[in-house]
């Protein structure tokens, strides 16, 4: 692998903290992916980058863990001898209050491998532990706190060992699948059309562009939930791809609600869902 310009744009978004903690259990994982070797990486983001997905076992899912805003980070140390360095992955929450669910999460938690997918504010999300390097509990430091001023929580620190700094997940499709039970395949369908849209008139035309995943033998449908009125064409799909388009037409000032779905040709029952917002102004 050759060098390679590493650069930081000017005026590039670019905020601290997190915003989501997901974890799983190690035994509710069916398959993990890999990162590229150095050996045979052609860029440096190869070496960090997840590019296929988690496979959950049947019926499992990432759960939600709450963080305290501006309470929790994922730092990554360098350790080891000059020829055989490697990463120490942290990740530190912050949990207020003493629920019972939270109370016995780290009672269970305490002495089994798991693996966290961490939104940050700048949208990446981060993994901390792998089937092969769980991450597992290293500290907890719980107070109920002395004065009403006080603050009740406990802080939570969880580590794993790797080769590099926490890797990103960079799957297409995001991480929505891995947050509803897995269907027989170990996936659960998901649609996308991203982000919430803006037309600027004299313009009235829109081509909307989707992906799809884990959909084999589903429909791809768009219905306007509300809004005035419009046109809206032939959905295109590519199922190699898992990418579709739409193009709407004749729009008129105002917003529109519009729903993608994936849909079971047999019994017209809805497997996933996406709304996206679309303001012509």
């Amino acid at each position: 692998m050759n060098g390679q310009a590493i650069i930081f744009p000017a005026g590039r978004y670019n905020p601290a903290g997190l915003t989501k903690v997901y974890y799983a259990f190690v035994e509710t994982i069916a398959a993990f992916p890999t990162l590229a070797k150095p050996e045979t990486a052609t860029t440096f983001a190869s070496l960090v980058e997840y590019v296929q997905a988690i496979v959950m076992q049947t019926g499992m899912q990432f759960h939600e863990l709450y963080c305290t805003l501006e309470e929790g980070e994922v730092k990554s140390n360098l350790v080891g001898a000059r020829d055989g360095k490697g990463y120490e992955n942290m990740l530190e929450i912050s949990f207020p209050g003493n629920e019972s669910e939270f109370l016995g999460f780290k009672a269970a938690a305490a002495n089994r491998g798991l693996v966290f997918l961490i939104k940050e504010k700048n949208s990446k999300i981060r993994v901390l532990g792998s089937l092969e390097d769980p991450a597992f509990m290293e500290s907890d430091d719980s107070t109920s706190g002395k004065k009403i001023a006080d603050s009740r929580k406990s802080t939570l620190t969880f580590k794993a060992s790797g080769s590099t700094p926490a890797p990103v997940y960079a799957v297409a499709a995001g991480i929505a699948s891995l947050l509803v039970p897995a269907g027989a395949n170990g996936f659960s369908p998901i649609i996308s059309v991203g982000a919430n849209k803006s037309v600027v008139l004299p313009a009235t035309t829109l081509t909307m562009n989707g992906v799809f995943s884990y959909a084999d033998g589903l429909n791809v449908v768009c219905e306007k939930v509300s809004g005035p009125a419009g046109t809206l064409g032939a959905i295109t799909t590519d199922a190699v791809a898992g990418t579709f388009t739409q193009n709407l037409s004749a729009l008129v000032e105002g917003v529109y609600v519009l729903r993608y779905k994936l849909v079971d040709p047999d019994d017209s029952s809805v497997k996933a869902v996406d709304d996206v917002t679309v303001t012509v102004a």
